[in-house]
């Protein structure tokens, strides 16, 4: 038999009480576990796994099923009535199902994707003037209102990791316009505390220069809570205590 213009489209079971004619010409056995529908020529056919491999040559002849994996899927009682007596409405709606699956998916990547584009927004736009981003008298800062980190760009906002393990992280950006993941408070190994894809432990500004920020952020908030993005120096020590 030409295997060329033959496809596999699924491989299905139904229960013993409710068998289903193999459609092999001179075949007719009932059959209930790994039934074959293949387009064959045009025309759907509705095959018992042994007469399947007859018609081929073995059962991998086709090679895998578009349809459902190939993993014997249960159909339900109308989904049996449809491969019985309506093979192609049954085929239809696997493709319908396929579709919306893989358009659910694609829709939950974007979101994703989105989410993380939104942090990172957040993360560099620019916040409050400098005057309001250093008020004075807050923890860590000194007399003339100098932030925690001295070589911070004042005018930024930060962005605060809280990890399930205990450890805390603040993206802090530069005034050379790096971004900078900084241990807060600072612990003790925490230069060998991230992969080195994110970036490069810097001990002089006590932190990882990072050498991209939407892949800390996506790495981070796996392994802990939701980004939380703070406008300056004032909400990130009040909203951190």
């Amino acid at each position: 038999m030409n295997t060329t213009t033959a496809q596999l489209l699924a491989i299905v079971s139904v229960d013993s009480a409710q068998r289903v004619r193999c459609q092999n010409p001179g075949c007719g056995h009932s059959v209930y576990r790994a039934i074959h529908v293949v387009r064959d020529g045009g025309e759907l056919l509705v095959l018992g796994s042994t007469c399947f491999a007859k018609r081929y040559g073995s059962a991998q002849a086709l090679g895998s099923a578009s349809h459902g994996g190939g993993t014997g899927r249960v159909l339900t009682e109308q989904e049996r009535e449809l491969l019985a007596h309506n093979t192609a409405e049954l085929v239809a709606r696997f493709e319908a199902e396929e579709r919306r699956k893989a358009e659910e998916q694609a829709a939950f990547v974007a979101e994703i994707k989105a989410r993380e584009t939104h942090f990172v927004r957040m993360l560099t736009a620019p916040a409050l003037p400098a005057a309001a981003a250093r008020p004075p008298g807050l923890p860590g800062l000194g007399r003339a209102g100098v932030p925690h980190w001295p070589w911070m760009k004042p005018t930024a906002s930060f962005g605060y990791f809280k990890l399930h393990d205990g450890s805390a992280w603040v993206r802090v950006l530069h005034q050379n316009g790096q971004h900078v993941l900084v241990p807060w408070p600072v612990f003790e190994g925490w230069d060998e505390a991230l992969p080195g894809h994110l970036g490069r432990p810097d001990l002089d500004l006590g932190g990882y220069v990072l050498a991209n920020v939407q892949a800390a952020v996506a790495y981070l908030q796996k392994l802990g809570q939701p980004c939380k993005v703070f406008g300056n120096w004032r909400e990130l020590v009040a909203g951190t205590r």
